[in-house]
């Protein structure tokens, strides 16, 4: 697939990489839309402020530079993950890339 990946201040580069693995409470998705948004912009022009370094991995996600941009896209999922019950393949989605750790209180609903 190709894919716009961060390196470093001002080197982004556009490349081919393999396809993400699905993993167990994950989606697929076949990104339809994709913005360039102000932290983007930041990234590009003063960064890494966001994204982890290369060599210092986030402690969450375990990756570093380079990684692929872009985090406001819409699309449709084409495969479920282990685990997934509350999705369905076919189904459009917009993404809310938040990666949390432990148990998040969503609130009355």
């Amino acid at each position: 697939m190709r894919a716009a990946r961060f390196y470093d201040r001002k080197d982004i580069r556009v490349e081919d990489i393999p396809e993400p693995e699905l993993k167990p409470g994950t989606v697929a998705i076949d990104v339809a839309w994709c913005g360039i948004c102000g932290s983007d912009l930041h990234e590009y022009l003063e960064g890494p402020l966001f994204i982890p370094a290369a060599g210092h991995p986030h402690p969450i996600s375990g990756e570093s530079a380079p990684v692929v941009m872009g985090h406001e896209f819409s699309g449709t999922i084409t495969a479920l993950g282990e685990g997934v019950d509350d999705l369905e393949v076919g189904q459009s989605v917009v993404v809310e890339p938040y990666i949390i750790c432990g148990v998040v209180d969503t609130g009355p609903g």
